[in-house]
């Protein structure tokens, strides 16, 4: 079993672009490490959040999820 030694209660934080631009610094040290995919990071446009963005005190990592993981999201409706 690994323990691990952040202070933090969320491993992975899954963020998307009102999060950022509502939010930003405010996430820092809620997770040890965020992701979004490459979409959402894209819809950040305006100069004054895109400014935001580029001076997080924590790196946003994006990620493709894998069909897999997309059809567990996704609800099969008649």
């Amino acid at each position: 079993m690994e323990t691990s030694e952040s202070p933090n209660a969320i491993s992975v934080a899954v963020v998307d672009a009102n999060a950022v631009i509502q939010s930003g610094e405010k996430l820092h040290g809620l997770a040890d490490k965020f992701i979004s995919i490459p979409e959402v990071m894209e819809e950040i446009r305006d100069p004054v959040s895109r400014h935001k963005l580029s001076f997080l005190p924590f790196t946003i990592q994006t990620m493709e999820p894998s069909s897999e993981s997309i059809n567990k999201g996704i609800p099969n409706f008649p």
